[in-house]
C-alpha cells in the first residue's frame, strides 16, 4: 500500500534528509518549509501522516496541529530540538501523535512512522459509542460499564483497550497491536501495563474474572472479545 506523508521543516539539509530516507521506504511525500503552504497541501489532499516542525518561519506548529485535529485524525509527529518534558507533554495534549527531539536518526524516524501509520490504520472510525455484551452495556466516550443496573466506572486506557476488542469482537487482538492504539508508543515486548490492565477490566466485566467468559486470552497471541452465540 502506498501512503502519503507531509512533511513541514524549514531546515533545508533536514527536510531532504527525511524527504530522502521516506522516499527511500516508498512513501510518497510532499515537503514545504512553510506552514502557510501545508495547511494548503492538507486541504487539498490526503495524507496518511504529517511530520511537523513546530517552530516555522510564518506559522507557528500549534496552530498547524489545532488547525488539522479540526478536520482529521491523521497521526502528526513534532520533530523539535526542544526536549523539556513540558514541552512534550503539551504538543501531545494539543492533538500531537509522538515527538522526536533533534538531532534524531533516520531509522528511528521510519520506525516511528511506520508504528504511528500502523496504528492509525489499525481501526476505522468509531461511528458508535455504546456496545452491549451479554447483560453489559459498554459506554466508550463515557468511560462506563452498566452490569445488573450499576454503573462501574472505566479508566482511560480500560475503555482505549475495550474500545479496541470490542471493534475486533469474535478476533483476537495481539499484545502489540493493542499496546501500540492504547499507549502510542512501539510495544517493548514487556507486557506488565496490558496484563494489569486486562485483569483490572475482568473484575469489573466478569462474573468470574478467574474463568473470564467474555475477555479471554488467545495464548502467545493476545486477546479477544467473544460474540454471543
Amino acid at each position: 500500500m502506498i501512503y502519503n506523508i507531509l512533511v513541514v521543516e524549514d531546515n533545508k539539509m533536514m527536510n531532504e534528509l527525511v524527504t530522502s530516507a521516506l522516499q527511500s521506504e516508498s512513501y510518497v511525500v510532499t515537503s514545504t518549509y512553510f506552514g502557510s503552504d501545508a495547511l494548503y497541501q492538507f486541504s487539498k489532499r490526503r495524507f496518511d501522516l504529517v511530520i511537523l516542525d513546530i517552530i516555522l518561519p510564518d506559522v507557528m506548529g500549534e496552530f498547524i496541529i489545532r488547525t488539522i485535529r479540526k478536520s482529521s485524525n491523521v497521526p502528526i509527529i513534532i520533530t523539535s530540538s526542544k526536549n523539556k518534558d513540558m514541552d512534550k507533554v503539551e504538543y501531545l495534549r494539543i492533538g500531537a501523535d509522538d515527538y522526536l527531539v533533534k538531532p534524531f536518526s533516520m531509522n528511528e524516524l521510519i520506525a516511528r512512522v511506520e508504528s504511528n501509520i500502523r496504528r492509525s490504520k489499525m481501526l476505522p472510525q468509531v461511528t458508535e459509542s455504546i456496545s452491549q455484551l451479554g447483560n453489559m452495556i459498554f459506554d466508550y466516550r463515557n468511560h462506563v460499564i452498566e452490569k445488573k443496573h450499576s454503573k462501574i466506572a472505566l479508566t482511560k486506557k480500560e475503555a482505549n483497550i475495550l474500545q479496541v476488542l470490542f471493534m475486533h469482537q469474535g478476533r483476537a487482538v495481539s499484545k502489540e497491536e493493542l499496546f501500540e492504539y492504547v499507549w502510542k508508543r512501539p510495544f517493548d515486548h514487556d507486557d506488565n501495563l496490558i496484563s494489569v490492565n486486562i485483569h483490572r477490566i475482568r473484575s469489573k466485566i466478569e462474573d468470574n474474572p478467574d474463568e473470564p467468559q467474555w475477555l479471554v486470552s488467545v495464548r502467545g497471541y493476545g486477546f479477544m472479545i467473544q460474540k454471543e452465540d
